[in-house]
């Protein structure tokens, strides 16, 4: 259980560190703030393909570029893993020129309404990929997923599932930019898509 501050953040204008977070079972609690902020983004990883077989996130993971590319966030677990970001719960991997990348990829995959994954930037969008590789498993996304460019092309948000997909009524998925950018769902089971879907071009 995590639930106080770790960073191995970049002070002024150097590159956010490496930050790795193993267990069988990983609680990020609501009062967490696990950063690799930087100039650059630096890179988080949360749990292992081998041996984690949960996570919840309730509090906030971020990999930030201030003024570079956004870092990278992994949350992994094995192939009938339970990963979860809960309603207090937000990842970001942001950054002032491109986003960074976040990838949650386990057996069955949750975010919860008033949860945030986040990968825009100031020219491009970055990429967020939810991966459920579990086909007993399910993928829900009820929360808001951004991968927004400025004023450039807006990224890409990949939800793929072995087993059924929901997009849930309060889901809002943005790839939006001065070129749009894409949203791919894809559920070898039933996929539902009740939520918000935004990859228009403002230009």
């Amino acid at each position: 259980i995590v639930e106080g501050e770790v960073s191995v953040s970049g002070v002024g204008d150097r590159t956010g560190g490496e930050m790795v977070v193993i267990g069988q079972t990983i609680d990020i609690g609501p009062k967490a703030r696990l950063s690799a902020d930087g100039s650059e983004g630096g890179s988080i990883i949360i749990g292992s393909v081998e041996d984690t077989h949960a996570v919840t996130i309730g509090g906030k993971v971020r990999a930030n570029g201030s003024s570079g590319n956004g870092g990278a966030v992994m949350v992994v677990g094995d192939s009938t893993s339970v990963l979860s970001v809960g309603s207090t719960g937000r990842i970001e991997a942001t950054g002032a020129v491109n986003g960074g990348l976040v990838t949650m990829q386990g057996g069955s995959v949750h975010a919860a309404l008033g949860s945030v994954i986040d990968a825009g930037g100031g020219v491009n969008g970055g990429t967020v990929a939810i991966i459920g590789q579990d086909p007993n498993g399910v993928v829900n996304m009820d929360g808001r997923v951004g991968a927004t460019g400025g004023t450039g092309i807006g990224g890409v948000v990949n939800v793929t599932g072995a087993g059924d997909v929901n997009i849930g009524s309060g889901a809002v998925m943005d790839v939006e930019g001065a070129t749009g950018g894409l949203v791919s769902i894809d559920g070898a089971g039933t996929t539902m898509l009740e939520g918000t879907v935004g990859a228009v071009g403002n230009a």
